[in-house]
């Protein structure tokens, strides 16, 4: 089941406990690495993990909210799982492994599931961490993230059982659970059971950012910096559960994280090749080449990661019309967009996939004749047959914060202009682009990317919930279909039929898949990445 062996026998008594080889794991290596990317700043013999100092990393937004279980915005949980811990998380093959948990099993059916947690995991407050608090934070986190909505709906009841397992009852089969638990998009942290039921829906506080990971929120100065600080009653796996990504053994060497929030690119790079950052993320491809030419620093080319995408407000006019949507996706030429985002063709890829090549059993090329498809003639055809009101100009809303999604959305507002539709480009920082994205009365379009995902009940863009409001009855009986089995050829027939429905009803359009540039320090060891966002533990300075 999703990539690991599972004792269907439901018994207390048969507790199945995860090994540290697991049988059966389904391996997403990337063509130029794996989705877990290491530094390429690697240690000497001289440079064994050392202890101490500060890791600065310039970052380019404030995140919305250290809240993991409350935003989809990668900064957010950059940050954020320096901090938290899931139950399951992914190792570096994308993998579920147990964290809080030890284990679990599963009956026959598939309708129960009881969950073992470990006994020795204290909060950051010095609370140590019972059934209650897991069963406070699963229900908060089916109420906060799409994600936790989605696995909601097939769950009768959770309850403690006794102080260190918690029972799952499913009113409906529901293969994916174990790999949504573990998914980093809307993540189920645990946190206090207090925390828990005071926050509620709403996004955590400062003072509520309280978890169970390696590092301690110390400050936050919001537009300039956050501190985390080593917790020193983090309590890690085993050195022997070195299964990288999110998952397995922990150590925090330095004593301090710093995230500095740097908006310009160009200032993130200066600032790492003068030594005042040792890690710069997400910096322009015209950066590259003063990376490569320093003795001091080196790039980052990290295997393709974020896809970039048009996403339709679905709620309102125009695109609550199917003809709009294909007018969009007709005008669009894809290339010449993921270069103006992107630039040179060795940072994109075209893709019409939901996932990545290497997601065996996810990957499928159903829907490229429709990715490939570009009339602007036909576009115009069908932008006038909907009766839209040309004198109305289509809102894109984007963000310079991230450079290359407004420069996406000024080529696609070309493209528009150059048929005779009229456009309007909305650009705010990142805080109130996202915000913006929650009215549909204040826009027609965003741009965005998205990080990797690792199930189909985990794509944000199909779900009713989300931004974009995708109610679909067809799409969501795929999802119910694909939940209740995990047959790999009915799942891999299941899966087709997703992307091919995605690609007709069009509730985005994919442009390409981005492979992000960051820049890190030679000082800088142990580094690495899962998707493409950072990974800072098990990670020091020389």
């Amino acid at each position: 089941m999703n990539g690991f062996d599972v004792n269907k026998r439901y018994g207390r008594t048969r507790m199945w406990k995860f090994a540290t080889a697991v049988a059966g794991a389904t391996v997403l290596l990337a063509a130029c690495g794996s989705t877990a990317s290491t530094s390429t700043a690697k240690p000497t013999a001289s440079s064994k993990p050392v202890r101490g100092g500060t890791i600065n990393i310039a970052v380019v937004s404030q995140p919305p909210t250290l809240d993991w279980t409350s935003s989809t915005s990668t900064i957010t949980y950059e940050v954020a799982w320096n901090i938290f811990e899931q139950l399951f998380a992914l190792d570096k093959n994308s993998t579920p492994k147990p964290m809080l948990a030890s284990g679990y099993t599963e009956s026959r059916n598939g309708l129960t599931y009881l969950i073992s947690l470990r006994k020795n995991v204290n909060f950051q407050n010095g609370q140590h961490m019972t059934s209650a608090d897991v069963v406070a934070s699963l229900k908060r986190w089916e109420s906060v993230s799409s994600v936790g909505q989605a696995v909601a709906a097939h769950v009768a009841s959770i309850t403690p059982v006794g102080e260190y397992e918690v029972e799952i009852k499913m009113s409906s089969a529901f293969s994916p659970l174990i790999a949504d638990l573990a998914a980093p998009a809307q993540a189920c942290i645990i946190i206090p059971a207090s925390i828990a039921q005071a926050a509620g829906t709403n996004p955590l506080t400062n003072s509520q950012i309280i978890g169970t990971g390696p590092y301690k929120l110390t400050k936050n100065l919001v537009g300039q910096e956050i501190e985390l600080t080593r917790w020193s009653g983090y309590s890690p796996l085993p050195k022997s559960d070195n299964w990288g990504g999110l998952a397995g053994y922990k150590a925090a060497y330095p004593t301090h994280l710093i995230y500095d929030v740097v908006p310009s690119p160009a200032t993130r790079l200066s600032g790492l090749l003068t030594g005042q950052f040792q890690l710069a993320d997400t910096l322009t491809s015209q950066d590259y080449s003063q990376l490569t030419a320093s003795s001091t620093v080196a790039p980052l080319l990290l295997p393709p990661s974020n896809q970039l995408m048009i996403v339709f407000n679905k709620k309102e006019a125009p695109f609550n019309s199917l003809k709009m949507r294909e007018a969009i996706n007709l005008v669009t030429n894809k290339p010449a967009v993921a270069a103006a985002a992107f630039g040179p063709k060795q940072f994109w890829t075209l893709s019409d996939a939901m996932f990545l090549p290497t997601q065996k059993g996810l990957y499928t090329t159903v829907g490229l004749k429709q990715y490939d498809a570009y009339n602007p003639k036909e576009a115009k055809k069908l932008i006038v047959a909907s009766g839209y009101n040309l004198s109305r100009p289509i809102r894109i809303l984007v963000t310079q914060t991230y450079p290359y999604m407004y420069n996406a959305g000024v080529a696609l507002a070309q493209e528009l202009n150059q048929i005779g539709v009229k456009t309007q480009v909305l650009s705010y920082d990142w805080p109130t682009d996202l915000a913006t994205r929650k009215n549909p009365k204040a826009w027609d379009i965003f741009i965005t990317g998205f990080s990797p995902l690792f199930d189909p009940t985990q794509v944000l863009w199909i779900s009713p919930t989300y931004n974009g409001w995708y109610n679909s009855p067809q799409m969501q009986a795929l999802l119910a279909d694909w939940a209740k089995t995990s047959n790999p050829a009915a799942r891999s027939t299941i899966m087709s039929q997703i992307q091919q429905l995605e690609w007709t009803q069009l509730p985005i359009v994919k442009i390409a898949d981005q492979r992000v540039l960051n820049g890190e320090s030679k000082t800088l060891h142990g580094y690495q990445t899962i998707a493409g966002d950072d990974i800072l533990w098990n990670a020091w300075l020389s």
